[in-house]
């Protein structure tokens, strides 16, 4: 075996080539080595020793050359190998701390200090290659944490024009907060909440006490509104209890089918009663309407058939004439009510004038009808 001491005394080829040959199966045993840090180290001393032997050209140096020669390019593969592994990754390592910089938030900077910890884990290769890929790995990071301040300076200015908006929203809600057309409101507070859903957010500071406020300021609008309508409704509810209990009323007189001048005049005082009662919800208005006028209708076509013939067709037709006309008064009634309400909708002071004048007209006519129903019921109390 090869020692230090065999370069105190001149060697011949035979005792250069067993030295060569005794440190050659220890290289080709350090293959066997699973630390190949430890490996490299040893074999580096191998190749120090080998260096010092003297050679004599002699063919069998020359081919333990080449065996010795191709240990070393093993390891040299083994270590490049290595090397490639590490630089692989962190480059990979690099190329994720990129792609995070897409969305620079805080889960991407926890994520950011983790890859930190699993690059120090990585052994080093050369001192180039690593200065190399620091350097990149550096950058990276510097991009990443510029783009998360970026963001962040950007979030804050988001928040706080959003904040000056909804601050401006709930202004505004508290300024509609008692309007009275009902109608109108639901469409202001219908656009203010959108409005306040395009806003955005302000930040968790200011979010909470933001909402609240604007919150307040709607309930405000939608109590009135929803005491409005409750009491709407249950005016309406009475109406269809009182048109309902004129029905029947109604269908009481005609099952009896008496035909007297008592059940006559109350059945002709109907109706002047049935207008008193109002308006009940939607199509329940007219249902409840077609039953009772149905029912009007026979009892009068009952009665002509019971003999007053001639007499009640002229009140039938008097009354008839009084119907039509009050209902059409009525009709003009709710039409004039919309174009009240068309007013309010209305900006052109022009547009305004010419609704005016159609509401006086349709009052002229209204006055109209009422004298020539007055003159009908004077004829009929004759």
């Amino acid at each position: 075996m090869y020692n230090e001491t065999n370069e105190s005394k001149v060697l011949d080829v035979e005792e250069c080539v067993a030295l060569k040959k005794d440190l050659l199966q220890q290289a080709l045993a350090l293959k066997e080595v699973e630390d190949l840090g430890a490996a490299n180290q040893q074999l580096f001393q191998l190749r120090k020793a080998w260096r010092k032997i003297p050679n004599f050209d002699s063919l069998n140096e020359s081919e333990l050359q080449n065996e010795f020669d191709e240990v070393i390019s093993y390891f040299h593969r083994q270590q490049a190998e290595i090397y490639k592994q590490m630089i692989d990754e962190k480059t990979e390592i690099i190329n994720q701390v990129k792609a995070l910089t897409k969305n620079a938030d805080k889960a991407a900077s926890e994520t950011i200090a983790t890859l930190m910890e699993k690059w120090k884990q990585i052994p080093r290769t050369t001192r180039e290659q690593d200065d190399e890929l620091w350097a990149r790995f550096q950058d990276a990071r510097n991009e990443f944490f510029g783009k998360r301040k970026n963001d962040w300076e950007n979030m804050q200015q988001e928040f706080a024009t959003s904040k000056q908006k909804k601050e401006a929203l709930i202004e505004q809600a508290k300024q509609n907060a008692n309007i009275e057309n009902f109608k109108e409101g639901n469409e202001i507070f219908d656009r203010l909440m959108q409005e306040w859903k395009d806003a955005g957010r302000s930040g968790r500071e200011d979010d909470d006490a933001l909402w609240q406020a604007f919150q307040e300021a709607r309930q405000v609008f939608y109590d009135r509104r929803n005491a409005y309508y409750e009491k709407l409704h249950a005016a309406q509810d009475q109406a269809a209890s009182d048109k309902q209990a004129l029905i029947d009323e109604a269908k009481a007189i005609l099952d009896r089918a008496e035909f007297t001048s008592e059940d006559t005049n109350t059945m002709k005082q109907m109706m002047n009663r049935w207008k008193q009662t109002g308006f009940a919800r939607g199509n329940q208005d007219q249902t409840l309407w077609e039953t009772f006028r149905s029912t009007l209708d026979d009892y009068f076509a009952k009665l002509k058939q019971a003999g007053q013939q001639r007499h009640l067709d002229w009140v039938n037709r008097q009354n008839e004439q009084i119907d039509r006309k009050r209902d059409l008064i009525s009709r003009t009634q709710r039409n004039i009510k919309f174009l009240h309400d068309k007013i309010l909708e209305t900006l052109s002071e022009d547009l305004i004038e010419d609704i005016k004048d159609e509401i006086a007209e349709k009052e002229d006519f209204i006055k109209e009808l009422e004298t020539q129903i007055k003159e009908i019921e004077e004829r009929l109390q004759k």
